[in-house]
């Protein structure tokens, strides 16, 4: 019988090979890039440490690819305590390879697209542990009747609506919440471009209202983590439940899940006041206010023009979840004679 170690090797083989038969561009576009053996075993060792000993695991891996979680999962956690394995993969040839590899090692293969895929309406059939590194798909690689149907099925899923500059990606984490159990953890390995940029504030809506977050890892950028992918990573961590109003959230950067560079703990309510998530942990939280002129609200001959103050609050329900919400206030100025002009 195979060691672990064995089947690893075998599908590093077998996962070369099937690089080489793509180009650059192609994987490019569809957003194809392995997980490498000691960076998946990081993140499967660190699920071990965030799950109780003697969680029975249901694992499922939206984006399998040759198995790189999977054989991971097989090498950190006992065999007694992984209960069922599900991995979806799209790529027929990347199907056939896990299919073939993984026989017989209790590892359920679905060939399709995830983000079609039926979500289990039991509990006891869903997923206390999802790890998944999704493709990495800009937007304007998603055909709009795509698009609508991911925005449409991901908002019934999680419910948050994504911007429709979101990357596949954003879709994979959010439709992956009907898959998980009550409490279920998950680790997302993203670029971390989301922590950063307007498309990403519904993303992080969703990660501070419908989850607990537990951590987000930054690698530094100029340490890219794969050697084919022009991004750099994040891997997130959440539970499937409210969040209390008083959660702390950890943010580390640099070197490794287990030995980062810098740390922070910040509040959920810092961080729901704060869009620019990437200064955490090496800067401390901010007191913000933005101000958006909205110069087009009336038509260009309007005489008074507003500004639009927007800030944001938690709120606390009696069910002890809480929301971020934004007040916006709003303040006139007469505009100058030069914007007054009919154009």
């Amino acid at each position: 019988m195979l060691k672990i170690q064995d089947y690893e090797a075998k599908r590093l083989n077998i996962q070369e090979a099937l690089d080489r038969q793509k180009s650059q561009a192609d994987r490019n576009r569809l957003g194809q890039f392995a997980t490498p053996t000691g960076f998946a075993h990081d993140i499967l060792q660190h699920a071990k440490d965030l799950l109780h000993d003697r969680t029975k695991v249901r694992f499922l891996d939206p984006a399998l690819g040759t198995g790189s979680f999977f054989s991971a999962l097989e090498n950190v956690f006992p065999e007694d305590h992984v209960k069922a394995a599900t991995g979806f993969e799209i790529d027929p040839a990347f199907v056939d390879a896990a299919r073939q590899l993984w026989e017989g090692k209790g590892l359920q293969v679905h060939g399709g697209d995830f983000t079609q895929a039926t979500a289990p309406k039991a509990e006891r059939d869903r997923f206390n542990l999802v790890i998944c590194n999704p493709p990495y798909v800009r937007h304007h690689y998603i055909i709009n009747g795509d698009k609508a149907r991911l925005k449409q099925r991901t908002k019934e899923a999680c419910g948050v609506g994504l911007s429709g500059f979101s990357g596949l990606y954003c879709y994979f984490l959010g439709l992956s919440h009907a898959w998980m159990t009550n409490k279920g953890l998950a680790g997302w390995l993203i670029p971390s471009e989301f922590m950063n940029v307007n498309y990403g504030l519904p993303f992080q809506r969703y990660l501070l209202e419908q989850v607990t977050l537990e951590q987000i890892h930054r690698f530094d950028p100029n340490d890219v983590q794969f050697d084919d992918a022009l991004v750099s990573s994040s891997v997130v961590w959440f539970r499937k439940e409210k969040p209390a109003p008083e959660h702390e959230v950890l943010f580390t950067y640099g070197g490794s899940l287990a030995d980062p560079h810098d740390s922070r703990l910040v509040s959920i309510d810092v961080l729901c006041k704060e869009p620019k998530w990437t200064r955490f942990p090496r800067s401390e939280a901010r007191q913000t206010e933005t101000s958006v002129t909205i110069k087009d609200f009336f038509s260009s001959s309007a005489a008074l023009r507003p500004v639009i103050t927007i800030s944001s609050s938690w709120t606390a329900s009696s069910s002890k979840s809480v929301a971020c919400r934004l007040s916006v206030s709003a303040q006139f100025y007469r505009a100058p004679a030069i914007l007054r002009r009919k154009r």
